[in-house]
C-alpha cells in the first residue's frame, strides 16, 4: 500500500525559482546541508514553492517526481562559480501556479503570517506542513491558473486539503466540460495546459493553451465554439499565430467546419493551413483513448 504524501514547503530565492521552472520538468536542489529534509522525501509528496527577496511568499504548488543527485551546475550561483552548490536535487511537476508577473510581495504570493510559519524556519530549505497549515495555504491558492493535473497521470488532491467550494461539475458537451476535456488531453501528452490564457495587451483570452515548458510560450491554442461567434475565436487563435506560430485548433460542430474555412480564408495563407477544426465527439473520443492507454500504463508499471 502506498504512504500518503506528505506535505512541505520548499524555501528559495525567486531568482532561483525562475531558473527551476525554465527545464522541463522543473528542477530544484537542496545544498548538503538540507540532506536531513531531502532524505525522506518521495514520490507522490506535495511541494509548495515559496520564493524570498522579491516574492516573499508562495508562488506555486506541485507534486515531486523523483530525487537524484546532480553533478553539473544549474543554477546562476553555481554557473558563476563553477561547482555544483545545490546536489540534492528533484523532479517536480507544477499543480498550481502564480502568474510569473505578479511573483511581487503584496502582488500575489501567499504571505507567511497566512500559514504560521516565520522567522528562522524561513531561513531553511524545507520546512513540514501540518494538515492545518496545508489547509489555509489551499484556501488561499485554489483561484489561481491549474498548470497541469499530474505528469503522465492525474494528481489527486492531498485528503487534508479543505476547500470551501467543491469543484464544479460540467456537462461533457458545454462550453466548460469541453474546455476541461481539452485541459486534462494536454496533461495526458505531457504538455503544461493552461486555460484562460490572456493574450499579451489585449483584454482577450484563450480558451485553452498547451506548452512544452511551464513558461513557455504556447505551442498549441484551442477555442471552443458552440454558439456562432467563430470570427472573434479565429481572430484569437490568428493573434496567437502571430506572436508565437501557435497551431490553431477550433472545437466546434461538424456543420461549422465550412464558416471555419471561410473565416480562415481571410487570414494568411499558412494560418488557413494550420487550422484544424474538431468536432466535440471527436475531442471526447480522444480523451476516452488516451486516458484508457495511460491506466492501461499504469496498471502495468509503465508511469
Amino acid at each position: 500500500m502506498a504512504l500518503a504524501p506528505n506535505n512541505y514547503l520548499i524555501i528559495g530565492t525567486t531568482e532561483n525559482w525562475n531558473r527551476a521552472f525554465e527545464h522541463n520538468p522543473p528542477v530544484w536542489g537542496f545544498t548538503e546541508r538540507g540532506r536531513a529534509g531531502w532524505e525522506p522525501l518521495k514520490q507522490g509528496d506535495i511541494l509548495y514553492f515559496y520564493a524570498a527577496k522579491e516574492a516573499r511568499g508562495i508562488i506555486g504548488k506541485g507534486v515531486l517526481l523523483n530525487k537524484f543527485q546532480g553533478g553539473n551546475p544549474y543554477w546562476s550561483e553555481e554557473e558563476n562559480l563553477k561547482l555544483v552548490k545545490w546536489n540534492l536535487r528533484f523532479y517536480f511537476q507544477p499543480v498550481r501556479l502564480l502568474p510569473p508577473d505578479l511573483w511581487h510581495a503584496g502582488r500575489g504570493p501567499v504571505v507567511s503570517s497566512d500559514f504560521g510559519v516565520l522567522g528562522t524556519s524561513l531561513q531553511r530549505q524545507i520546512v513540514p506542513l501540518s494538515p492545518e497549515q496545508v489547509a489555509s495555504i489551499e484556501k488561499r491558492i485554489s483561484t489561481w491558473p491549474t498548470v497541469a493535473v499530474g505528469y503522465g497521470q492525474a494528481v489527486e488532491e492531498h485528503p487534508s486539503y479543505a476547500r470551501e467550494k467543491p469543484r464544479p461539475s460540467y456537462e461533457p458537451e458545454s462550453h466548460p466540460g469541453l474546455v476541461k476535456i481539452v485541459e486534462q488531453i494536454g496533461a495526458l501528452q505531457n504538455f503544461y495546459p493552461q486555460t484562460e490564457f490572456s493574450i499579451p495587451e489585449e483584454n482577450r483570452r484563450i480558451d485553452v493553451v498547451w506548452r512544452r515548458e511551464v513558461r513557455g510560450t504556447p505551442t498549441y491554442a484551442f477555442e471552443v465554439e458552440l454558439s456562432g461567434g467563430l470570427d472573434k475565436a479565429l481572430n484569437k487563435l490568428y493573434k496567437c499565430f502571430r506572436l508565437w506560430s501557435t497551431l490553431p485548433r477550433v472545437i466546434t460542430p461538424s456543420s461549422e467546419f465550412k464558416k471555419v474555412e471561410q473565416i480562415a480564408s481571410s487570414f494568411e495563407p499558412k494560418f488557413k493551413q494550420l487550422v484544424i477544426p474538431i468536432t466535440p465527439t471527436q475531442l471526447q473520443d480522444l480523451y476516452e483513448r488516451k486516458k484508457g492507454f495511460k491506466d492501461v500504463e499504469k496498471e502495468i508499471g509503465l508511469l
